[in-house]
């Protein structure tokens, strides 16, 4: 039996929050399943941009020789409207950004 990670439970999490201001996610697929997962959730990043008059940087790095798509935020207000608009394919890898303390 093939174990692929993007057929777990928390599979539609593809897009990792790595600051408060900066996303990415890898679009060179590891398995069938991780390219449709890239299928369903880059047409919706699109989709959020399209008629939203944001100052972002949005980007095509390569690492390791796997393409990644970079998304750097320069408002924080912008960064958490897109965390909340698409937070069911967002992971934080556990770390919790809070802006303020109670």
């Amino acid at each position: 039996m093939n174990y692929d990670e993007w057929d777990g439970p928390n599979s539609s999490r593809i897009i990792v929050r790595r600051d408060y201001r900066h996303f990415e996610y890898m679009i060179t697929p590891n398995s069938h399943s991780h390219r449709n997962m890239i299928a369903r959730t880059h047409p919706l990043v699109e989709a959020y941009f399209r008629d939203r008059d944001v100052e972002v940087s949005r980007n095509t790095e390569t690492r390791n020789n796997r393409r990644w798509y970079v998304i750097m935020f320069s408002r924080l207000d912008d960064a958490q409207m897109f965390y909340l608009a698409l937070a069911e394919h967002i992971d934080t890898l556990g770390v919790t950004f809070e802006r303020f303390k109670t």
